[in-house]
């Protein structure tokens, strides 16, 4: 062990890293990046009804048509029974 400390203990880290080309990280790094971000789409309160909506409090029995189709194709894509979330809080 101690034979290995004297080994790297004259080495330089700055000579010993100078030939890493930070950009090509960045840049892989920026590519891998923005691959993930395509997967995601973020969603803000201003986001179309006819996208996602938010209930303060979910009760199945008070929609009104246009949320009960809502949420029925929702659940259908979803593959959910319609009924599924009758009891749950």
């Amino acid at each position: 062990m101690e034979s290995e400390k004297q080994a790297f203990s004259g080495l330089d880290p700055n000579e010993m890293f100078e030939s890493i080309d930070l950009n090509s990280f960045d840049e892989a790094f920026s590519d891998f990046s923005n691959s993930l971000n395509s997967f995601y789409h973020r969603y803000s309160s201003d986001t179309p009804p006819r996208q996602m909506r938010h209930f303060d409090s979910f009760d199945a029995e008070s929609l009104d048509e246009s949320d009960r189709l809502f949420v029925e194709k929702a659940l259908a894509s979803a593959n959910f029974n319609e009924h599924s979330l009758r009891d749950e809080w």
